[in-house]
């Protein structure tokens, strides 16, 4: 993976977190898109009010939390396979 070994900087993490926020934010210029995304979080399990919060979380990312995200990635994964 070419991510695992990428140095991320500040710079990096803010623009992507621009990005992020503007898309979000575009996405939601319609009622119908309104409507959708307040469904979305219920459906998820966040409740309606998540979509008034999401930019404030994303806004909160740190570096360190996505090293640290990174880092648990790169753990190999163990699966098992029940069968009857």
């Amino acid at each position: 993976w070419v991510v695992q070994e990428a140095e991320i900087t500040n710079e990096d993490l803010e623009l992507a977190k621009k990005k992020i926020i503007g898309g979000y934010l575009l996405d939601r210029q319609t009622r119908s898109r309104q409507a959708f995304q307040l469904g979305f979080w219920e459906v998820m399990g966040f409740g309606y009010k998540m979509d008034q919060e999401y930019v404030k979380y994303i806004e909160n990312v740190r570096l360190e939390d996505v090293l640290r995200v990174r880092e648990s990635l790169k753990k190999a994964h163990q699966c098992v396979v029940v069968e009857p």
